[in-house]
């Protein structure tokens, strides 16, 4: 007869994904309270085209555009979630769970919980061979402000000295200049609020580039670290786009080998 016990691992995913299922539940309840609230108890006024943009927001957890199979990790203010048509399987955003369109309008509740996530996946990916490279763009959309979100891609620790020749040097490609900043370094005061493209190197460094161009390629930086990772086939997201249980399945193995770097949000 077949051995209908659950074995040690999927008995792991399985309470991954109940923590992370409740974990979302309680988010989406306080959210959409937050939103009630707002509203001064569901009065009109500035506050719709807000509500209608997150709403509509793929990142916004109390939207229904979310897709909530995708997500690995929920923290206080950010989240975990895998990206459709990732650069690679373990390939991750930190998605603020309030919609905000720019690092600079973090609060320190949503900057501890980005620290405490980049900390952990780089601990996670350490034991891996594996350094990380994290950047954010943001552009200015008065339409439809974007939500921001932080892509990490982990990448083996014999091309990270690539990663940093590789930006500058396809920069130069596009005109796209970088300047190397302090991690403490103000955001708000060295682009004048504008639209930037920050990247967090495997060392530790960063650079930034304020973007003027309002042609500036979409995929750049992915360009740049497909180029490092020589998959150059897989620049382009909507070419790597995959059915939802592979899907399903990628978060499951990411939930799995990050439940024990997990942070503790309650400290």
């Amino acid at each position: 007869p077949q051995d209908l016990r659950l074995k040690p691992s999927w008995c792991i995913v399985a309470r991954v994904e109940l923590c992370v299922y409740v974990a979302v539940c309680v988010a989406v309840l306080f959210i959409s309270l937050l939103h009630f609230i707002s509203r001064g108890g569901g009065g009109r006024g500035g506050h719709a085209g807000a509500e209608n943009a997150a709403a509509a927001c793929w990142f916004c957890l109390a939207s229904p555009q979310v897709e909530r199979h995708l997500i690995v990790s929920v923290g206080n203010e950010a989240y975990l979630a895998l990206p459709k048509g990732g650069l690679v399987p373990d390939h991750i955003l930190i998605i603020p769970i309030s919609h905000i369109s720019s690092g600079i309008d973090q609060s320190d509740g949503l900057r501890s919980d980005i620290a405490r996530y980049k900390n952990a996946l780089c601990q996670m990916w350490k034991q891996q061979g594996k350094g990380m490279v994290v950047f954010e763009r943001v552009t200015v959309n008065t339409r439809s402000p974007q939500h921001v979100h932080y892509q990490v891609v982990p990448v083996p620790l014999a091309a990270c000295q690539a990663v940093r020749h590789e930006f500058e040097n396809m920069g130069r490609r596009y005109d796209i200049s970088f300047t190397p900043i302090e991690p403490s370094s103000n955001l708000a005061e060295l682009t004048h609020g504008g639209p930037y493209l920050l990247v967090d190197l495997p060392d530790g460094s960063r650079i930034l580039h304020t973007i003027t161009n309002p042609r500036h390629p979409l995929q750049f930086s992915r360009e740049v670290l497909a180029k490092v990772l020589n998959i150059p086939d897989r620049v382009d997201w909507k070419a790597c786009a995959c059915s939802k249980d592979e899907e399903t399945a990628f978060a499951q193995t990411f939930a799995k080998n990050f439940s024990s770097f997990e942070p503790n949000f309650d400290e």
